[in-house]
């Protein structure tokens, strides 16, 4: 595997055995990282070909809920803003259950449960990921940047090939151009993917200009507006890195450099807006359910509708009765591409605050701030990687307006993404076992 001969030949008296088994147990270790990162980037893929590939997202969600459980009963103690995270959590979930109660909107026991699973998807990776990948140290040392440069390439060369051959990657035409989103299911998918890419290219101290530039490419042959958005967001924060000093000046000088920022996303994404807002409340499946789930959310207030029963596709495709209440939305435009393709996994926030409530809404944001708290306040990674992580945290909240990120596959790829990068080291363990080696410091094996 990657270095591990390298590490081999290490001798320190007559203790060659142990340190070849010390050896082994780090390398196993990388691969486990470099394989999950791999996973991420072809989840898509496997999701599309692979038959029930489509649970493997909550599959992977259901083994980190029962780690996480193992881990709190093993350690017999929590950190308090751990304790307040469980809680809220514990706290949306009580609120829809009790709200599935009390309207009777609700359509089963396994509906309300894969709601739940897909719902809270995200925050269950997140806590179980950064706490594996931290507490058993599986780091890398230069593995997942050259992992992400090869890919980034692959992306490029195909990307390009197809501007002149149709190779069966990109089936939509805009502007005269045939869109590209190479082996995954649709091109949204290649736009998050190239983000991942790209911000692990941003913990790396080299300039890797030629990659960035590749990877800026491969996101405009997508010819899709979220494209722009990333390519925006990762020059801002890579020139941010140019200038630390911003991060230590006052909130007042930062928002002179934040403001433009804001100013020319508002620019990139202002005619798509108006797109939406053009085609109106009854034609628009976004507009119409943003406006439909505050409308569901008024009238259950205190409570909202009840897991399973609005804002997803899986309460529309179990025929929730709500939507024949609120009807207010042409629902047979869903997938008609005059009108975007818009199903209701186009939209996020209705499936929040009209399943779960204004209570409800508002320990889903405090959940996403403690997510983002803990991303900027960990002290343990680098600048460069917790920058990273805030690229994509950022984009997924941008684009959770007309997209169900936290509900679909990306809700746990997002979350181990960034539990590697917040863990990415150039000096990881296997340095630091060499050289206590080969000066004969007292060794521990790894546990």
């Amino acid at each position: 595997m990657f270095g591990l001969e390298k590490y081999t030949t290490v001798v320190m008296n007559n203790e060659d055995e142990e340190t070849i088994m010390v050896t082994v147990k780090i390398e196993k270790k990388r691969t486990i990282i470099d394989s999950l990162f791999v996973f991420c980037m072809i989840l898509d893929i496997i999701s599309s070909h692979v038959p029930m590939g489509n649970y493997i997202d909550e599959m992977v969600s259901l083994l980190a809920l029962v780690g996480q459980i193992v881990f709190l009963l093993r350690e017999k103690k929590v950190s308090k803003s751990e304790f307040v995270f469980i809680l809220c959590i514990l706290g949306m979930i009580v609120l829809g259950i009790v709200s599935d109660i009390y309207w009777n909107y609700f359509l089963g026991i396994g509906v309300i449960i894969k709601d739940i699973v897909g719902i809270f998807k995200f925050f269950i990776c997140f806590a179980f990921f950064n706490r594996v990948v931290k507490e058993y140290d599986l780091t890398r040392k230069n593995d997942v940047v050259l992992i992400s440069k090869f890919l980034i390439l692959c992306f490029f060369l195909f990307g390009f090939l197809s501007l002149f051959v149709d190779i069966g990657m990109g089936d939509s035409v805009r502007f005269g151009l045939r869109s590209y989103k190479f082996m995954y299911s649709f091109y949204n998918v290649l736009v998050f993917n190239t983000l991942i890419l790209l911000a692990v290219l941003m913990t790396s101290t080299r300039a890797n200009l030629v990659y960035y530039l590749m990877g800026f490419s491969v996101l405009i042959l997508t010819l899709r507006t979220k494209a722009l958005i990333v390519i925006v967001l990762v020059a801002v924060f890579k020139l941010m890195d140019k200038k630390k000093e911003l991060v230590k000046k006052g909130i007042a000088k930062k928002l002179k450099f934040i403001i433009p920022i804001v100013i020319v996303v508002s620019f990139i994404v202002k005619d798509k807006i108006a797109l939406y807002v053009d085609f109106g409340r009854y034609n628009s499946i976004r507009i119409g359910a943003l406006f439909t789930g505050i409308e569901i959310a008024g009238d259950c207030f205190p409570l909202g509708s009840g897991f399973g029963t609005y804002g997803t596709s899986l309460s529309y495709m179990n025929g929730s009765k709500v939507y024949q209440l609120y009807n207010e939305i042409n629902y047979n435009l869903m997938m008609d591409p005059r009108f975007g393709f818009a199903s209701m996994s186009d939209t996020y926030w209705p499936a929040i605050y009209a399943q779960l409530g204004f209570f409800g809404f508002l320990l889903f944001i405090y959940c996403l701030y403690c997510c983002f708290r803990y991303v900027m306040r960990a002290s343990f990674s680098k600048l460069q990687n917790r920058q990273a992580c805030m690229v994509i945290m950022i984009y997924m909240l941008v684009i959770s307006m007309t997209e169900a990120v936290y509900i679909n596959e990306t809700g746990v790829t997002a979350a181990i993404i960034i539990a590697i990068i917040l863990n990415l080291s150039d000096k990881g363990r296997c340095l630091r076992i060499e050289s206590q080696s080969l000066i004969g410091l007292n060794r521990k094996i790894p546990r």
